[in-house]
């Protein structure tokens, strides 16, 4: 049986420093299979992972199992992300 792609969110949920893309806290993007404009290149590409995961089904042993989160890798002007699995 083939895994159904699941649609997850994605929401800033922390931000220290400056970010160069102007990222705030309560920033919310929605991946239906494509990347959403206006998130940053740099974080994305630190979420890909973790989105293919929670788009697939598959689960990260964690407090909630619906939920990740990431940080950008600019430890100077961090981001908090946390990427949720949206049920159908």
């Amino acid at each position: 049986m083939a895994k159904i792609r699941k649609t997850v969110s994605i929401k800033v949920v922390a931000q220290e420093g400056k970010c160069n893309m102007q990222h705030k806290v309560g920033d919310e993007w929605v991946l239906e299979g494509r990347s959403p404009g206006n998130l940053c290149w740099l974080a994305l590409s630190s979420m890909v992972a973790p989105i293919s995961i929670m788009m697939w089904g598959g689960r990260y042993p964690s407090r909630d199992p619906e939920v990740i989160t990431v940080i950008c890798p600019d430890r100077k002007n961090a981001v908090t992300f946390e990427i949720h699995r949206i049920q159908d």
